[in-house]
C-alpha cells in the first residue's frame, strides 16, 4: 500500500498540529453518501477500503438560525436521515470516519453562507450550532458523534447557483474570499483540539476557482483544512453550449495541476470521481465522432435556471434494466426502473421515480416514457439511449474518456469507464503523490457490480 505522509498543518492561530494517524499513514478513499440515494449497502461501505464517508447535505442556513430544532423534525427531511445514517455507520463500520457535508449546489448562498459571514455574531452562531451537531448534542444522536465536517460552498467569490439572478457585486469576490477564510479558521479552531476533520469541496473548472486567485489568501485557506476534495467532474456542465468531456483524464489532470500550482500540498488533495454519466440535447446536425464539439440547446435560461435539456444518469443497475413485459400498479406513487410499476394514463413517471402530471414529472429530460401513461411524457427515453451508449461507446484515448452520440434523439453522453478510473489513479493520484481519491456518490454506484468503487479501492 502506498504511504502518503501529510505535513504538519499550521492553523491561523499559529498552533501546530498533526492530522490523524490514519491520514498520515495511508491514502484516503472518501465517499460522499447523499440523501437522494440513501440505500447504499453497509457491507459495500465497510468492505471496499473506504476510509471516510461524508453524509450530504445539511443546508447552511440551518446553522446560522437562532432556533435550532433539538428533535430534528422541523429541518430538511434529509437531516434526520443524516443522523440515522451516522448511527448505522458507527455500528456497522466503526473504523470509517464519518463527516457531515454542509452546503451543496442546491444550497441558497444568500440566506446561508453570505448571511453567515456578514457579521462576527452570525459566524459565531454558525460555529456554535455546527459544534452541537458534530458533537451529537441532541438526544436523537444517542451519544454518537461526527468525526468532522465538509464545507461545500459552491462557490465563494462568484459563479454560485444565483450567478445570473443575483449578479455579483464588485466587491463580492474580496468579501467572500475573506469571509470564507475566516469561516474555515473559526471552524478549524473549534474542531482541532479534539482531532475532528475539516475538509472543503472545491470546483474543478478554472473559471470557478475565483476564491483561490490570490495566492496569499489561498495559502491561508489551504492551511486551515485537513484535506481538499477536488470536484474533478462536471467539467462540462449546463453553462456550456458545446459538448465536451465532463471528467476526462486530461481535464482532471489539468485541475489537479491548477491546485498544486496554487500551493495546495499534494497530500491534502483527494481527486474526485463521478459515479454517473452526463447527457445533453444537441441542436442541429452533429457529425463529429462521439458527438464531441457539437452545439447544444440552451442548457440554462437567462436567469441561470436549468432548462432540463441536460442532466445525469447514475451507474445504478436499475438504469440499465430492460423494460418489463407487464407492469405493476404504483405503490404509494412509486414507479420506474427497479419497481416494475407504470403510472396510470395521463400521469408521468418522473426521473426520480414518482407518478404525477406536472412539468417536474412530464417535462423534457424529467420523464421516463415506458413507465408513464400513454402519450403523457415529453422528450426521449433517456434510459434506452443510455443503454445504447454503454453498448457502443466512442473511446477518446487522447483526452481519456468515453462519449456517445445518439442520432435518433440527438443526445450526447460523456462518462468514465473503469480503465480511465484506473489510469487517473496511476497517472495522477500515485504519480503526483496525492492524498487519495473521492467519489460522488456511494448510492449512485451499481451495488451488484461496484466496479468503479473497486477500481478506486485497489
Amino acid at each position: 500500500m502506498l504511504k502518503f505522509a501529510l505535513p504538519v498543518i499550521l492553523t491561523f492561530l499559529g498552533i501546530a498540529r498533526s492530522v490523524s494517524q490514519q491520514d498520515a499513514q495511508s491514502p484516503r478513499l472518501v465517499m460522499y453518501y447523499d440523501q437522494w440515494h440513501p440505500n447504499a449497502s453497509m457491507d459495500l461501505i465497510c468492505s471496499k477500503g473506504v476510509t471516510h464517508v461524508i453524509l450530504s447535505f445539511m443546508l447552511s442556513h440551518h446553522l446560522n438560525n437562532e432556533t435550532f430544532d433539538p428533535l430534528w423534525t422541523a429541518n430538511e427531511p434529509g437531516h434526520k436521515w443524516h443522523v440515522n445514517a451516522l448511527k448505522s455507520l458507527k455500528v456497522n463500520c466503526p473504523d470509517v470516519k464519518v463527516s457531515l457535508a454542509v452546503g451543496g449546489w442546491n444550497d441558497d448562498p444568500e440566506i446561508g453562507w453570505r448571511k453567515t459571514i456578514e457579521s462576527d455574531a452570525n459566524l459565531s452562531l454558525f460555529v456554535h450550532n455546527l459544534h452541537r451537531v458534530l458533537y451529537g448534542d441532541f438526544p436523537i444522536f444517542e451519544n454518537h458523534q461526527f468525526d468532522g465536517v465538509d464545507i461545500d460552498w459552491e462557490y465563494p467569490g462568484g459563479n454560485a447557483v444565483d450567478y445570473k439572478s443575483n449578479p455579483q457585486a464588485a466587491d463580492r469576490l474580496l468579501g467572500e474570499t475573506d469571509g470564507y477564510a475566516k469561516l474555515l479558521q473559526a471552524i478549524h479552531a473549534d474542531l482541532s483540539p479534539d482531532g475532528k476533520h475539516l475538509s472543503i469541496a472545491v470546483p474543478g473548472r478554472p473559471s470557478d476557482m475565483l476564491v483561490f486567485e490570490d495566492s496569499a489568501k489561498a495559502k491561508t485557506i489551504f492551511e486551515s483544512v485537513d484535506f481538499v476534495n477536488l470536484m474533478t467532474y462536471d467539467l462540462y456542465n449546463r453553462r456550456d453550449n458545446i459538448t465536451a468531456h465532463h471528467s476526462s483524464v486530461e481535464g482532471t489532470l489539468a485541475t489537479a495541476n491548477a491546485y498544486l500550482e496554487k500551493g495546495l500540498l499534494p497530500g491534502k488533495i483527494n481527486l474526485g470521481f463521478a459515479l454517473y454519466a452526463k447527457w445533453a440535447h444537441v441542436s442541429g446536425i452533429c457529425t463529429k465522432l462521439g458527438g464531441l464539439g457539437c452545439d447544444t440547446f440552451a442548457l440554462e435560461d437567462s436567469q441561470g435556471a436549468d432548462t432540463f435539456q441536460s442532466g445525469s444518469m447514475t451507474f445504478e443497475m436499475k438504469n440499465t434494466l430492460d423494460v418489463p413485459q407487464s407492469f405493476s400498479v404504483p405503490d404509494g406513487g412509486r414507479c420506474g426502473p427497479g419497481t416494475g410499476a407504470k403510472c396510470s394514463p395521463g400521469f408521468c413517471c418522473s426521473s426520480k421515480g414518482w407518478c404525477g402530471d406536472t412539468p417536474e414529472h412530464c417535462g423534457y429530460g424529467r420523464c421516463n416514457p415506458p413507465y408513464s401513461g400513454s402519450d403523457s411524457c415529453q422528450g426521449p427515453d433517456l434510459w434506452k439511449s443510455w443503454k445504447a451508449a454503454l453498448a457502443d461507446p466512442i473511446d477518446d484515448s487522447h483526452a481519456g474518456g468515453y462519449t456517445y452520440f445518439d442520432p435518433t434523439d440527438a443526445l450526447f453522453w460523456t462518462w468514465d469507464p473503469i480503465k480511465y478510473v484506473q489510469l487517473k489513479i496511476d497517472r495522477i493520484v500515485k504519480d503526483k503523490c496525492l492524498g487519495g481519491a473521492m467519489a460522488w456518490s456511494f448510492g449512485e454506484e451499481n451495488a451488484s457490480l461496484p466496479d468503479h468503487i473497486s477500481a478506486l479501492s485497489n
